[in-house]
Formats: C-alpha cells, structure tokens, sequence
C-alpha cells in the first residue's frame, strides 16, 4: 500500500483556481491497483499519482526542473506505518490542467521515487488534497477517467453521505460494523481495500468469531519505503453498512495495530464515486447490487526482491497451502512453476509481480517451487485441492 499523510495545516490552504462552472475529464491509468494521470507542464508531460489521502509531492528532479522557490515553512508527514518524515515545501505559482488553472499552491519535495518497490512505478509527483478542497471529483474505475468540476452534476441513483475532515485535512466516512463507528480515510493513493488499527475493535471481531487470515512477514509498501515485518489480520466483514445507508454483504478488512483508517481503491472501485471536497459530501453508487467479497483463496504466500537476496519468500499467510508445507519467510526462490526466478533482477520482480494485472500461477490449483534454504535446494509442492497433496521432496 502507498499512502502518505500530513500533519501540518497552513500549506493545505495556500493557492487558488481561476475558473468557474467547469468540468475538466482527465483519463487515467490504473496500475498495481493506483490511479496515475499524465500532466503536461511547460511543454513536456509528467506523470503523477491522484491521491486524495495525501498532500501534493513533487520529485526533486521536477523540483529543479520548474525552479520552484523553496518555502520557510516545511510538512511534518506521516505514513501508513506510522513512520514520521519532515519535508520541505516549495511555492508552485501555476499550474494549467487544460482551461483550469491552479496559482500558488504548495508541494513538498521527497525523492521518493528511489524507494523500492515504489520505483517500479516511474512516476514524477502527487496530486493530492489540497489541489481538491476546492473541486467535486468523479472517479469513474470501469472507464478509467476523472472529471474534476466545481459543480455536482448527474447524482441520480447515488447516495449521499457526510465527511468529516480529520487531522490530517484528509476526508473520512463511517462504516457502522456491529455498534462500532469506524471512520475511514478517502485514499485513492492507497491499493488495498479496507484497513483498520483499533485493537479493541479487532478484539471484538475475535471474539464474535468472524472468519479471518493472519499475514505474517513483510507485505506492504509505503512512500517511505518497505514495510518492515510486522503481522496483518484479515477478517471478513458481514452485513454491515456505510454510514447506515448502503449495505455492504461481505468484505475483507485488514487489521495492524495502529495504522489508519483507510479505504483504498480495491474498495472504491466497487461504486461509482464522487467526492465534494468543498461541502465535504460522498457519493456512491455500487457497481452491482450487491457487494459480496470472500476471503482470497491463493496458495498463501507472497515475495520481495532485494539486491543482496534476490527473489525472496516474504511473507505467509495463514491457513493456506504455503503455510501447511515446509515454506518458510525468507527462503530465495529459485522457481515458480515454469518461470525460473534464480536472476531475476529489479525489473523482473516490478513486471512479473507489480505491474501484472494478475499474478498467473494463481490460477493453477497445483504449484511447484524451487527454493533454497542455507546451502539446500528444497523442491516444494503447493496444492489448493486437498485430496492432490504430494509429500515435498528434498
């Protein structure tokens, strides 16, 4: 997951628009589940992730190469795992999206594009909230376009809910799951589907027995970088309802402790959305009658690549067929079914599993893998069929 959020509130109300009564629709690109639109700025165009959970960044380069004037002040941020960052803030004097035009709005600076696996991405900047506060935004996933207008247009069929702003400037909306009131942050920057970080809440659900899978090891990303290792609970939510006015039948939502509130756009993409960042009002319209997720039925486990290790098994989850044979987080992988994985190089792991719109050996029922461990090659065999189980040989 991407996210990043501030913490300091002068440079969101910096800057102002020059038109009135428009409507502006952007295409986008929708990659390793995030929203991506290109911008041309002074002739040359630059690619940027459309983020409502975050504060508007630039590249250094982009930086350098507008001439921005750096300002006194700076942004105290914090990301999705709580790791706090102090960046500098620069003052944009314009910039045109078609006949909309943005003056004296301010962007950090973070060079985050030499974070790995976030430079997979090949992105120069952030679109974030303050470039919203004054816009209404459509986010059309199925056609894969953004219509940035000043004015609510078509809404039949939607539902309207109220947003509060947090701290953060960003805009959040409350899931009523049991009697708890969770309050979600709106964060197209984020990849995942819904996440939360109240112990108590993921107590309860214990305790009331909801169906849940347990991540163990390193398996998410932020703008910062890695995540480090750490533990994630899946639990799948049953009839519970946005704001007690839609009705969602069933959905995952993943639990670590003291993270926040988010839905991200593996949630939104099921409705038709628009946000009023200005009377802060949600809309909604599902996508299908009814919102039924199950839990993912995958063989279990999950990889990262590093310089020193290469292709590695990061993470396990429980109670899937990685986690019944002798896997373990950590061992290098030499093979995935037929694709051999021994040189993968940095590249290789960003196309192969980041940027795929799917992961293909998921579809197959039986997998095969070749992994070492110390100074042992171990050939395991994974199976999502029971009854075709074959004993890993050494």
């Amino acid at each position: 997951m991407f996210n990043l959020f501030s913490k300091q509130s002068t440079p969101f109300d910096a800057g102002t628009l020059s038109s009135k009564k428009f409507s502006l629709s952007l295409p986008f690109e929708y990659k390793a589940g995030l929203i991506f639109i290109k911008l041309e700025i002074e002739n040359r165009s630059y690619t940027f992730l459309f983020d409502t959970g975050a504060f508007s960044i630039f590249s250094p380069a982009l930086i350098e190469k507008l001439s921005l004037k750096k300002m006194p002040e700076h942004l105290d941020t914090i990301d999705a795992f709580a790791e706090e960052k102090e960046l500098p803030l620069y003052q944009l004097n314009e910039l045109k999206i078609e006949d909309l035009i943005f003056y004296n709005f301010q962007v950090a600076c973070d060079n985050f594009s030499q974070n790995f696996p976030l430079s997979c991405l090949a992105f120069d900047g952030v679109l974030g909230y303050n470039f919203f506060r004054e816009l209404i935004i459509n986010i059309d996933y199925e056609k894969k376009n953004i219509i940035l207008s000043d004015r609510i247009q078509n809404i039949q069929g939607f539902t309207k809910i109220n947003l509060k702003q947090n701290a953060t400037h960003a805009l959040e909306f409350f899931l009523q799951i049991e009697k708890h009131k969770l309050w979600m942050g709106l964060d197209t920057g984020s990849n995942g589907g819904l996440q939360f970080g109240d112990k108590k809440l993921a107590l309860k659900l214990h305790q009331k027995k909801y169906k849940s899978q347990r991540i163990i090891g390193l398996f998410s990303s932020s703008l910062s970088g890695a995540n480090r290792q750490s533990f994630q609970d899946i639990f799948l939510l049953k009839d519970f309802f946005i704001a007690k006015k839609i009705e969602i039948n069933s959905f995952p939502i993943n639990y670590e402790e003291s993270s926040p509130n988010l839905a991200g756009n593996s949630f939104l993409k099921d409705f038709s959305t628009i946000i009023d960042f200005k009377h802060k009002k949600l809309y909604l319209k599902k996508q299908a009658e009814k919102i039924q997720k199950v839990l993912e039925k995958s063989f279990g486990f999950f990889t990262f690549w590093s310089e020193e290790d290469g292709l590695y098994i990061s993470c396990i989850m429980q109670d899937t067929p990685a986690y019944s044979s002798k896997l373990k987080i950590g061992d290098r992988l030499f093979s995935i079914g037929e694709t051999e994985t021994l040189n993968f190089t940095k590249k290789d792991y960003c196309n192969f599993f980041l940027l795929a719109q799917e992961v293909t050996y998921e579809k197959e029922n039986l997998l095969e893998l070749i992994v070492k461990r110390e100074s042992k090659l171990l050939r395991i065999t994974l199976t999502k069929n029971p009854t075709d189980i074959k004993q890993p040989k050494n």
